[in-house]
């Protein structure tokens, strides 16, 4: 398949776009003089867009991605854990002092998790308990 150009002598390229963009560059509020300044305030606009997005994220989501984000490091100070443990039961180079600090780390994070499921559960039936 062979794909040919058009273009006509008396109107030169065709190009919708490259024509407008002609168009515009003759017009003042279009004409930049220092393309630094014009670049910054792209990226000012860019800036201001993304954090209206920020704030415009459902709290739910925002809820949901803590709740992720916490029992991903409470898996991983359990997996760290384990890890201490069996590098020490193979002779491995850990001293008994990091094996017991990263259990205690694991179990610290887990009884805060419980901690905090626990409260979400007692605020969610008191909602659920009150006459609107």
């Amino acid at each position: 398949m062979e794909i040919t150009t058009f273009s006509m002598p008396e109107y030169g390229n065709l190009n919708a776009v490259d024509e407008y963009n002609k168009f515009l560059k003759g017009h003042a509020m279009f004409d930049v003089k220092n393309p630094e300044e014009f670049d910054n305030a792209l990226l000012f606009e860019e800036q201001k867009l993304s954090k209206t997005e920020q704030a415009e994220k459902p709290f739910i989501e925002l809820m949901g991605n803590a709740f992720s984000d916490g029992l991903n490091s409470v898996d991983k100070a359990r997996k760290a854990s384990e890890r201490a443990e069996e590098i020490f039961a193979s002779g491995g180079d850990i001293s008994v002092h990091e094996v017991m600090i990263a259990a205690e780390k694991a179990n610290l994070s887990t009884q805060m998790a419980i901690q905090i499921r626990n409260r979400i559960l007692n605020t969610y039936t008191e909602l659920n308990q009150m006459q609107l």
